[in-house]
């Protein structure tokens, strides 16, 4: 056995050829043999007793083409079986597309539940439902798939957006190492933060389909406007309960021109009824401070001829009671800035020093504080007010020309509103404004009987410190009242302004009011409650006679004829 292993080991070659042999290339159809179209396979070579290899390769050509042959063939058998096919009916189109339809109705629902139960580890679902509204595989359904997902994900973040602000966090913060519970929820922030702005970004994207419907291929005009009709929606929905949060400036830009310029009135309708209720929440003021110049530039842009009522008419459903004109910035003369300059120049730099961290101290304290404060707010209301009467003063003075017939109630109803909260400095003015309007005789009743209200609100606060006697506002209200008790079709809208203007007139001003002239206005009331055919009304007008004869008690002589003559004789 030993023999033979020592026999078998001399007949085999050296170890150094077979290590050459394993180190050379073993493509040797480009060094031997000529190229062929076919793919020439290489095989085991052979080896001769001299020690020199002989490759061996064999050609695929046949045996790959009848193989093409048959792909190509069974491709033509699928494009024919394709071909042959019949083509679907409306029916069952229809039947795909509803079953398509409750799929993603089912998917968002799903989705929408899982987020609302636990918002801070459902981040990737609020991703996978916003891009639902860039997903544009199936054309006969996606706008309707759209509009779902507009007004889930409108829901959606009403519910989970927090009630604070995000604050966006600076590099050097980004840097410091956070604890785990701390991390989750910075990430939570960011990334809601990001998707509600991918969101807002896209309900621009869709409010502006309605401008050009043409234009986009993949749906149709009445498509196009459904759904930015169907974003505006939304959109209103965010502004009006999340002024809290973080871009309600970018929407409030883009909100406030609908409410006016849109042609569709129920859009304008929609907007105006959103910024009625941010008014109405609103408790901080910001918000609404950002939508009164919004609305101030629209109306500067636009002029009085194309101004709506219903857009002018949002702004009575601002709460503001108290104001104060001497919080707001005033433009300081020459000789106050020198002296400021001056006073500042003399201080050290230690105070200087002083001084400063003491402001940053109260300014941290303010944005630490639980409670709203006062003082911010009370300015905050006192630039709404000058917003709201730069706005009515610049339509006032256009009013001349007749430019705006149409938004005058809804101008002087505001000025009846906010009179009290005006700045001394235009009382003369407005005054002045209101009785050209009510002597001008082309004003209707109601118009009459807003600048009669807005004249007396003003004199009844601050301007009882001037000496004016409104006599011309007291003749046109008593000739209004003849008027209305002889027309047939008196509205109830107008009876109750005209209670209002009374109590102004009478009641709250009974020491500046004679008994003459009181006694006549009863007289005038009672026959316009004799004219009226609704019990309510009547109702009204005899609660008001029965103050009126209160408020003087000589008013008795109304029921005797003759001690009416002696007072008569002796005026």
């Amino acid at each position: 056995m030993v023999q033979r292993k020592r026999k078998n080991a001399r007949d085999r070659p050296a170890l150094g050829c077979e290590e050459n042999f394993e180190k050379r290339p073993r493509l040797f159809q480009k060094e031997i043999l000529p190229q062929k179209n076919g793919k020439i396979r290489n095989l085991l070579p052979i080896k001769e007793s001299s020690g020199k290899f002989i490759p061996q390769t064999y050609e695929e050509q046949e045996v790959l083409d009848h193989q093409e042959d048959y792909e190509d063939s069974k491709t033509i058998e699928k494009s024919v079986e394709k071909t042959l096919q019949p083509a679907r009916s409306k029916e069952e189109l229809l039947i795909q597309r509803r079953k398509l339809i409750v799929e993603k109705k089912e998917k968002i629902a799903l989705l929408s539940s899982s987020i609302v139960a636990d918002p801070q580890s459902s981040l990737k679902m609020i991703k996978e439902l916003r891009l639902m509204l860039e997903d544009r595989d199936t054309p006969e359904s996606f706008v309707t798939i759209h509009k779902l997902v507009i007004v889930s994900l409108a829901c959606l973040f009403v519910d989970i957006i927090p009630g604070y602000r995000i604050r966006e966090r600076t590099e050097k913060e980004k840097e410091v190492k956070l604890s785990k519970d701390v991390k989750e929820l910075t990430d939570y922030e960011e990334g809601l933060l990001h998707h509600y702005q991918l969101y807002l970004k896209s309900l621009e994207k869709f409010i502006k389909y309605r401008k050009n419907p043409g234009k986009y291929k993949l749906m149709s005009p009445d498509a196009a406007k459904s759904l930015g009709k169907v974003a505006t929606h939304s959109l209103s929905q965010l502004y009006a309960h999340t002024a809290h949060f973080n871009f309600h400036a970018n929407v409030t830009l883009v909100l406030i021109p609908l409410a006016n310029n849109d042609p569709d009135c129920d859009i304008r309708k929609t907007c105006c009824e959103a910024i009625s209720t941010l008014f109405s929440l609103d408790k901080n003021g910001n918000p609404s401070l950002n939508t009164v110049k919004a609305i101030a530039n629209v109306a500067k842009e636009v002029g009085p001829k194309k101004l709506n009522p219903e857009f002018l008419n949002t702004l009575l459903c601002l709460r503001i009671k108290v104001v104060d004109y001497s919080m707001v910035g005033i433009a300081k003369n020459k000789e106050e800035r020198k002296k400021m300059k001056e006073e500042k120049k003399k201080l050290s730099r230690r105070k200087k020093k002083e001084s400063k961290i003491e402001q940053e101290k109260d300014q941290e304290l303010k944005e630490l504080a639980a409670s709203e404060d006062q003082e911010e707010r009370t300015k905050i209301h006192t630039e709404i007010v000058q917003q709201i009467f730069l706005i009515y003063f610049r339509i006032l003075k256009h009013e001349n020309g007749g430019d705006c017939r149409t938004i005058l109630p809804s101008i002087l109803e505001g000025l009846a509103k906010f009179a009290h909260l005006i700045n001394i400095d235009f009382f003369n003015d407005l005054l002045n404004v209101l009785q050209q309007l009510v002597s001008s005789g082309t004003l209707s009743h109601r118009e009459n009987l807003h600048c009669i209200y807005a004249a007396f609100q003003i004199l009844s606060g601050q301007g009882e410190v001037f000496n004016i006697d409104p006599i011309e506002f007291y003749k046109i209200a008593y000739k209004i009242i003849l008027e209305m008790a002889s027309e047939s079709n008196t509205e109830h809208c107008n009876v109750e302004l005209l209670l209002k203007c009374l109590d102004v007139m009478l009641n709250k001003r009974r020491k500046q009011v004679t008994l003459l002239s009181l006694c006549a206005f009863v007289k005038r009331l009672s026959m316009l409650g004799m004219q009226l055919t609704s019990t309510g009304k009547i109702l009204q007008i005899l609660k008001q006679v029965g103050r009126l004869l209160n408020s003087n008690s000589r008013t008795n002589c109304l029921f005797d004829v003759e001690s009416l003559a002696l007072v008569t004789t002796r005026k």
